[in-house]
């Protein structure tokens, strides 16, 4: 608080000496802390709340002229004071920030609610949480430190922004960081130093307790880092953001980040190039975008290239771009990589998880269920799960309902380091086997809808339940392009028997799912490939049952 600002202070002072009354007798009578009630005398803290304010006039047996006195000091202190934190210096980039328009809004609403929610029966009103959670490059920082500059005006009291440094090999302990935090804040070293390690987590809950500000603490490690960190009273906002969903948080409200939208995803490389040439160049920016699959890091090293390199034309980068082998590698400016992104959670996988994450990179659509996942690691489907849900957590994979999903880079990614572990042949046999068992379990569910045929044997043990037709027919569907790809390959490679076979299995349950616009390239395939084997064969293929 600026000097000739804390009236509110010196009021207090005043009426506490009038009455004879000590601090620690004061704080008996109010409820107010010792520590509180000397930062607000000396001017440490902001102006009080309406609910201290009003504890203290008790404590001090004001009577109604004199409680509207103390009362109009601290709206006067509130309404002149400087407060008492600023964000720290944003950084470069986050003047062109774009998108992300519901999570501001939804940000925004949390904090229009924690300024109105009135005061508990005890306590005052309880700090709001909010997790962001993303895979590395998805935007977590800029959206942070966006919305502490757009919600500034309802949190007058300050705003911090701490990283706490999550992917480093030894991050900032809890303790730590609300050490730093008090020094935001301004408590002397002679407070910090009386509370000693064992109470600084009392000095921090009682300085953020009247408080109303903003926390962003960017780059959570885990739970235990983050938790005790988050205020248990007071109108505090916190936003914490981490690659890892960080589960263990209760009591938090969660939100998640994917890409950009196309049309955001130009208009952000467009503000870093200039508009002229983004309208020159519209057709290949929109190819850059895609390239980059969306991902603000992605874009924002693909814009810097455009921007420092003007002898770069934006479709001599999207021809480079389109390369997937070198993709990567040219998502590079200066220090800054995709790729060195990604590194700093896959490092931290285990093993198992690691060797997953690098499979699944063999998957030909866009996901992939847990029995997909079993087979590549050669283990049970329990075991599956767990360790797709470590993917999960270290932000790597996307979970939608049942499915997994690796974004496009992350998936490039995966195969090099695919190829680095097992070799280019190794990594084709990862393949090969993936794409034999889709089209084996292909055949077995779709014998269910052949006529006369009866359901598997009961023997039958396979990583997919097909127990059922109901059971089959989902799995045909959720799968398609997956065993359509692997047909397609088998195709390829004159294995024309396969190819045939998975036609005949499937013809009956065409006439289920006739909207699927790839039965015809399925019975064209067949009639084929039963051509090279022979006019017996070729007689048996039709288009559908």
């Amino acid at each position: 608080m600026s000097e000739g600002t804390h009236e509110f202070g010196v009021l207090l002072r005043r009426l506490r000496t009038d009455r004879l009354l000590t601090m620690e007798g004061l704080a008996r009578a109010s409820g107010v802390s010792v520590r509180g009630i000397g930062d607000l005398e000396r001017g440490r803290r902001a102006a009080p709340q309406r609910r201290t304010v009003a504890a203290l006039a008790a404590g001090l047996r004001l009577d109604e002229e004199q409680r509207r006195r103390l009362l109009a000091a601290a709206r006067a202190d509130r309404s002149g004071s400087v407060p008492p934190v600023s964000v720290r210096t944003l950084p470069r980039g986050i003047d062109d920030f774009v998108g992300r328009r519901h999570e501001l809004a939804a940000l925004a609403a949390a904090a229009t609610a924690l300024a109105a929610a009135p005061d508990a029966a005890a306590g005052g009103p309880r700090p709001t949480v909010v997790a962001v959670s993303a895979p590395p490059g998805m935007g977590k920082t800029a959206l942070a430190l966006q919305a502490a500059r757009v919600l500034a005006d309802h949190f007058p009291d300050g705003r911090v922004v701490m990283d706490l440094r999550g992917m480093d090999e030894d991050p900032p302990s809890a303790t730590d960081v609300m050490l730093s935090v008090l020094k935001e804040f301004h408590v002397a070293d002679a407070e910090i130093v009386q509370a000693g390690a064992a109470g600084r987590a009392a000095l921090y809950e009682s300085v953020l307790g009247d408080r109303r500000c903003l926390l962003i603490f960017d780059n959570a490690r885990d739970e235990s880092q983050i938790a005790p960190l988050l205020p248990r009273r007071g109108r505090v906002l916190s936003v914490v953001t981490s690659r890892k969903v960080l589960t263990g948080l209760r009591d938090v409200r969660r939100m998640s980040l994917g890409e950009l939208s196309p049309g955001e995803a130009v208009a952000f490389l467009g503000g870093m190039i200039g508009e002229e040439r983004a309208r020159r160049e519209a057709a290949a920016l929109g190819e850059v975008a895609l390239r980059c699959g969306y991902l603000p890091l992605a874009l924002r090293i693909a814009g810097s290239r455009l921007a420092t390199r003007t002898g770069l034309s934006v479709r001599r980068l999207a021809d480079r771009l389109a390369v997937d082998r070198r993709r990567l590698d040219v998502l590079v400016a200066g220090d800054r990589k995709v790729s060195a992104a990604f590194d700093l959670s896959y490092r931290q996988l285990t093993p198992d998880a690691a060797r997953l994450f690098r499979r699944l990179s063999v998957v030909p659509g866009a996901d992939a269920g847990a029995a997909c996942a079993a087979h590549l690691l050669g283990q049970g489907l329990s075991r599956a799960e767990d360790v797709l849900g470590e993917l999960v957590g270290a932000g790597l994979l996307e979970a939608v309902g049942d499915r997994f999903r690796l974004h496009d880079l992350l998936r490039l990614y995966a195969h090099n380091h695919l190829e680095a572990a097992e070799g280019e042949a190794g990594a084709e046999r990862v393949r090969a086997g993936l794409y034999r068992w889709l089209l084996e379990t292909t055949v077995a569910a779709g014998r269910w809808f052949e006529p006369g045929r009866a359901a598997p044997p009961s023997s039958r043990r396979g990583l997919v339940d097909l127990s059922s037709a109901d059971l089959a027919g989902r799995w045909l569907r959720s799968q398609g392009t997956n065993w359509l790809a692997a047909l397609r390959a088998a195709a390829d490679a004159g294995e024309h028997s396969v190819v045939v076979e998975v036609a005949e299995s499937v013809r009956w349950f065409s006439g289920r799912w006739i909207l699927w616009g790839h039965w015809p390239e399925v019975f064209r395939m067949a009639a084929f490939s039963a051509g090279r084997l022979g006019d017996e064969a070729a007689g048996t293929i039709r288009l559908g049952p």
